[in-house]
């Protein structure tokens, strides 16, 4: 089944790559700007910047802009550019928007509405500019399989001088999911547990969204499918309480996957840790994750488990991750301290560490100095919808970004950090040189004719070449599931 997923995805990719090349190209007609003109997003990216728009401030009105293409431009000068990395987030029966800031800013951000790619756009609602480096939107007013166009203007000045900024696009989900998705929340599965325990024998993928709010303990183990994802919808807190029992995962074979991701763990008064995992010989992938436990108790707990990776998590417990017999990496966290014992190695990188280290003799806590390169992207992503991959590293700096339906710890020449995309079923999916700011951004469209993949994820990971010795340095690992 995996091979057979491989070569419907590598095929498409061959399409999407010569999609990601003409989406470079937009035709914009505004105000003094003749009809036709064009303008380049330089590596096709889902933005444009201002240094490649006017070279002088043009303010346009929110009515006074026709585009014919994928991006919406800022015309502005460089220095007053601010919003970037917009993105959808499908929910049930909801879409959070999100994005960062930089620059010295607008007076608001406007988040405006269409279900249609050229409009007209209804205003949603606006956020203020405060000078966080990200903002959030939700739109709790989205109907369930209507695909919906944002558009995110930057308002200046009190006289409502609006620019369009950046377009994305999504659809929330509702009772209707593919084949082997399942979902946890209101009108639907009670408890984790359930939602697992409803996947019919032999399946091999199973995906449980957890919707937001807080739902009982629960564990994974060998009975569990070979590849189970759990993961909040990303529209808001996803909490599993500990105090009403343990959270674990436990003994999962070799070559079963378990993948945690935008949930919030444990309870900060229980005794228990917010997660366990015991005895894991598979890969388990614990990824933008909040994980606590009472001052008393670690917040993350690893025993006996050889091919584990924390990325991009807070954890609060005393200590933060403590590790036995364990094999794992953790990247771009945050931790109340450090336990290794009985012979564990850990990687670190890019880690902020508030509670120390306690390494016991015959364990090994390697420290990955500099920049760990990081890719993002949303979970989720709907039919015929285009989606950014964004890999951010040191500038001008050689990239190879991969994808697999396999997940894994293998041998790949000298590296640092895990490869945990399988060699078996690896696929290159671009190469190149970051840009200045050390990013690299791809656009990408998954199309309604990939029906047969709607539900199974696939695997998205890159590494960067470094020198002086030559290695490879491994980023986090993003998943993609797609829905109707």
């Amino acid at each position: 089944m995996h091979r057979t997923r491989f070569g419907v995805f590598a095929a498409l990719l061959l399409h999407l790559v010569a999609l990601g090349a003409l989406s470079a190209q937009t035709e914009i007609r505004q105000g003094s700007l003749s009809s036709g003109t064009s303008t380049s997003s330089g590596s096709g990216g889902i933005e444009l910047g201002s240094s490649l728009g006017l070279a002088a401030y043009q303010p346009v009105t929110s009515g006074a802009y026709e585009l014919k293409g994928g991006f919406w431009p800022a015309l502005l000068r460089s220095n007053l550019s601010t919003a970037r990395n917009f993105d959808a987030i499908p929910g049930s029966n909801r879409v959070l928007l999100r994005w960062d800031a930089i620059g010295t800013g607008p007076l608001l951000f406007q988040v405006s509405r269409s279900i249609t790619r050229s409009g007209p756009f209804a205003t949603l609602g606006v956020r203020p500019f405060s000078g966080a480096p990200s903002y959030t939107f939700l739109d709790t007013t989205a109907i369930a399989g209507t695909r919906y166009f944002y558009l995110l203007s930057e308002v200046y000045t009190t006289a409502g001088i609006t620019v369009p900024r950046a377009l994305t696009e999504s659809a929330a989900y509702g009772a209707v999911l593919p084949p082997g998705v399942v979902r946890v929340g209101p009108g639907a599965f009670a408890s984790i547990d359930a939602a697992i325990a409803a996947a019919p024998p032999g399946t091999a993928i199973w995906t449980v969204l957890v919707d937001p709010g807080t739902y009982p303990s629960f564990r994974v183990t060998t009975s569990a499918p070979p590849v189970l994802q759990i993961v909040g919808d990303g529209t808001g807190n996803a909490t599993i309480d500990s105090s009403t029992g343990p959270i674990e995962v436990h003994t999962r074979d070799l070559h079963q996957q378990t993948y945690l991701a935008n949930l919030v763990l444990g309870n900060q008064t229980s005794t228990r840790p917010g997660l366990r995992v015991v005895n894991c010989n598979g890969p388990v992938i614990v990824d933008r994750c909040t994980i606590r436990a009472a001052s008393t108790s670690p917040a993350l707990s690893i025993q006996a488990a050889v091919s584990i990776a924390v990325q991009r998590c807070v954890l609060t417990g005393n200590p933060g991750a403590s590790f036995d017999q364990a094999r794992a990496s953790m990247i771009k966290s945050s931790t109340t301290g450090l336990a290794l014992r009985q012979g564990s190695r850990v990687e670190i990188g890019e880690l902020s560490n508030t509670g120390g280290r306690a390494v016991e003799a015959g364990s090994t806590l390697i420290d990955v100095l500099g920049t760990i390169p990081d890719m993002d992207t949303p979970v989720f992503v709907g039919a015929d919808q285009l989606f950014e991959l964004r890999l951010r590293t040191d500038p001008s700096q050689p990239y190879q970004m991969l994808f697999s339906f396999g997940l894994g710890y293998v041998g790949f020449l000298p590296h640092e950090l895990p490869l945990l995309a399988d060699l078996l079923y690896l696929s290159p999916v671009l190469n190149g040189v970051t840009d200045a700011r050390g990013e690299a951004r791809f656009q990408l469209l998954f199309p309604s004719s990939a029906a047969a993949l709607y539900g199974a994820p696939f695997t998205l990971q890159s590494f960067v070449l470094l020198t002086n010795p030559l290695r490879a340095r491994f980023s986090n690992v993003v998943t993609k599931i797609g829905l109707p």
